[in-house]
C-alpha cells in the first residue's frame, strides 16, 4: 500500500486499543460476578468456592496499602485503596479511546458497583462542566452517599453537574 506521496505505508493491527491496558475485556455480568467474589459471601458453600480460587486472606493482603498515591489514596496489590467519607473503598479504574470504567467495593458491607461509559464527551456550550468526567464525578458522589453510606468529598472545581 502506498501513502499520498507514493511512500510505502505500514499497516499496524491495533486490536489492543480496544481493550483495557491490562487486557481486561469482560461483559458487565462477568464483572458483577468478579465483584461478588471480591465482596465475599456469608454463605459457607459459596465462601468455600471463592477460597478455592483465592483465599480471603490473600485478598486481604492485596488490600493493604503499599504505595501512597495522593491524599487518602494508596495502591495495594492490584487495587486502589481509597479512604473516603469515613469508608475504605477498594477500587480500580481504566479508560482508553473514550471508554471509561470503574469498580468500587466496600468490603465490610459487601456492596460494590460498576460504572462504565462507552464514550467521553464535553458540551460545546458548557465545556468540562457538562462532560462524561463531570457525570462520572457526580455519580461517584451519589454512590458514595446512597449505596455505601459515606459522605463524598467535594468534587474538584468545574466537575459539578448543573440542573
Amino acid at each position: 500500500m502506498a501513502g499520498p506521496q507514493g511512500q510505502p505505508v505500514t499497516i499496524i493491527h491495533l486490536q489492543r486499543l480496544t481493550v483495557a491496558n491490562g487486557g481486561l475485556n469482560a461483559p458487565i455480568d462477568d464483572m458483577a460476578r468478579y465483584l461478588g467474589f471480591l465482596c465475599g459471601s456469608s454463605d459457607p458453600a459459596v465462601a468455600r468456592q471463592y477460597d478455592a480460587i483465592l483465599k480471603r486472606s490473600s485478598l486481604e493482603e492485596m488490600r493493604k496499602p503499599v504505595v501512597p498515591v495522593s491524599d487518602g489514596v494508596s495502591m495495594g496489590l492490584g487495587f486502589f485503596l481509597d479512604r473516603r467519607g469515613g469508608l475504605d473503598i477498594v477500587a480500580h479504574s481504566g479508560g482508553q479511546n473514550g471508554f471509561i470504567s470503574h469498580f468500587y467495593v466496600h468490603a465490610s458491607s459487601r456492596r460494590a458497583t460498576i460504572v462504565a461509559f462507552n464514550t467521553q464527551t464535553t458540551s460545546e456550550k458548557r465545556g468540562d462542566e457538562r462532560s462524561t468526567r463531570a457525570l462520572d464525578s457526580a455519580l461517584w458522589q451519589v454512590l458514595m452517599e446512597r449505596l455505601f453510606g459515606g459522605t463524598a468529598r467535594p468534587a474538584p472545581p468545574g466537575t459539578t453537574i448543573q440542573q
